[in-house]
């Protein structure tokens, strides 16, 4: 998948070389769907950046790639948990649960670039990657170590639209809202804290399995050079 996406990435940027280019830096917020929305507590948030640019003289028309991550649960634990069968030892820790997002983006603006509205529609293409992220902040024994650990992966399939707002020739206000359906993939949604729970420290219990569709609404803004 690695070698896939950079080699989209060096045909984006060898077409953009003499074309007018536009990065966009967003907050992101996203309302899960369906099973996604059944397994998870908390809706996930973040932040998204997009390159795109207009190939030749179609200005109207922007291709180019979207990158986000965002947070779905953030949670600190502390209690007891069993070293082997006869020792046991406090432990504190915080953990994040997480997914980022990469795709490949085809957008159509409905209004020339002098307008000071210029709604848009768009298709997008690419995936989704869930990790979590484990950090001790208090093991007196150095029994444990921190850990990052990937969980699945899903392809994303998105369409939407937004609507641009001119503050000057190069700089513009930009909301915007897509449905991404989704593959089946594996993530991570640890129960809330609660006193009597006993520790979780391995990453790979509380696993659920399901399409991730979701809503991604985007608010940020737009520099053209």
């Amino acid at each position: 998948m690695d070698k896939y996406l950079l080699s989209i990435l060096f045909v984006f940027a060898a077409m953009s070389i003499s074309a007018q280019k536009s990065m966009n830096f967003q907050y992101l917020h996203t309302i899960p769907v369906g099973a996604f929305q059944d397994n998870l507590m908390h809706r996930p948030s973040g932040i998204a950046f997009e390159y795109l640019f207009s190939p030749a003289k179609v200005k109207s028309l922007q291709l180019g790639a979207a990158f986000s991550v965002s947070m779905y649960q953030n949670e600190d634990h502390s209690g007891e948990i069993a070293v082997s069968s006869s020792q046991s030892a406090y432990v504190a820790t915080n953990e994040d649960d997480c997914f980022y997002t990469y795709q490949g983006i085809a957008r159509y603006y409905l209004s020339d670039q002098e307008s000071f509205l210029r709604p848009y529609i768009q298709g997008q293409l690419g995936g989704a990657t869930f990790f979590s992220t484990l950090t001790l902040t208090e093991d007196p024994e150095e029994a444990f170590a921190s850990d990052t650990r990937s969980h699945g992966t899903a392809w994303l399939a998105g369409l939407g639209g937004g609507l641009a707002f001119k503050v000057c020739d190069l700089f513009y206000l930009d909301a915007s809202m897509t449905y991404n359906e989704s593959s089946v993939t594996n993530y991570r949604t640890s129960p809330e804290s609660n006193p009597g729970a006993q520790y979780r420290i391995d990453l790979q219990s509380h696993q659920n399995r399901s399409k991730v569709n979701h809503l991604a609404l985007k608010l940020g803004m737009n520099m053209l050079f």
